[in-house]
This record gives structure tokens, C-alpha cells and sequence, in this order.
């Protein structure tokens, strides 16, 4: 599968100098930028097929942890963000294991994808160094969660 067949080029024309810039003045706005349908709809059923056919690989584990994945500060207040435990279980199928054909994978390492999102962000975008963490599928069953500080 190709980017043009992923992302709505149509409604979506991401490389586009005004589109970007459009977009880029929407965020700055609002703080926020919704783009519907940004996928096309063969990429979404694609995507919805493919999580189905890994969910098998997924490795399913439950932790407790703070915002910052490190160890409580006990000099720091019990209600200090560094001290708020929080739980995620669930299960996770890691970038190693998604083809390189997985439109997940294309979309991430489209320099056209990330050359838009620069634009709008109007900072740099770097690659995720940790080759597992970089693209995931995460699955949670009834009652799991992805801790989350509030």
C-alpha cells in the first residue's frame, strides 16, 4: 500500500503549502486540529483487519507505575505527579513485529507524513529511537487500562 492510498489525498492534500498552512493557523486557534477521514477507507479496514490478525502476537502485562516510569520521590508530596500511581494492563504487539508493508509502518516513515507534521507543529519531528516503542498496537480487554495522569 502506498501513502496516496492511505492517507485522503483528496480531501487531505498534506503536501500542499496552503493546505498545511491552513491547518497549522486551525491549530494554532483552536489548540486542537480535527482532521475527519484523514484515512482513506481501504487504509481503515486494512488497519482494522491487520489488528485482528496480530492480536495473537500481542504481549499482555499489567504494571504500576508513575507519569515518569520511575521510582516514587519520597521527598516529594504523596500528591505530587511523580508519587500518583497508576496501573496499565494490556496488551501490546510492538514495532518489530508489523510489516513493513503495514500501512502503520508506511505512514510512519513517510517523509511526507512527517514533513506536514513539522509544518503544522513548526518543530522538527525525529524518529523514535527505541525500535519497539516507535509504532504499537495495543489491545485492552473489559476493564483494562492505559494509566494516564490526571
Amino acid at each position: 500500500m502506498t501513502p496516496e492510498k492511505i492517507v485522503n489525498l483528496y480531501k487531505h492534500p498534506i503536501e500542499d503549502l496552503n493546505y498545511t498552512k491552513n491547518c497549522k493557523a486551525k491549530l494554532d486557534l483552536n489548540g486542537a486540529l480535527v482532521m475527519e477521514n484523514f484515512l482513506t477507507d481501504e487504509s481503515l479496514d486494512y488497519l482494522q483487519y491487520e489488528s485482528r490478525e496480530f492480536r495473537n502476537l500481542a504481549y499482555f502485562c499489567h504494571q504500576d507505575h508513575n507519569a515518569y516510569l520511575l521510582e516514587p520521590d519520597l521527598d516529594l508530596p504523596d500528591e505530587h505527579i511523580r508519587n500518583l500511581a497508576q496501573i496499565s494492563d494490556k496488551g501490546c504487539v510492538t514495532h518489530d513485529q508489523i510489516p513493513v508493508n503495514s500501512p502503520l509502518r508506511i505512514l510512519y516513515e513517510w517523509s511526507g507524513f512527517r514533513g506536514f507534521l513539522e509544518a503544522v507543529l513548526a518543530n522538527s519531528i525525529f524518529p523514535y529511537t527505541d525500535t519497539l516503542s516507535s509504532i504499537n498496537i495495543n489491545y485492552f480487554e473489559r476493564g483494562q487500562q492505559l494509566g494516564w495522569p490526571l
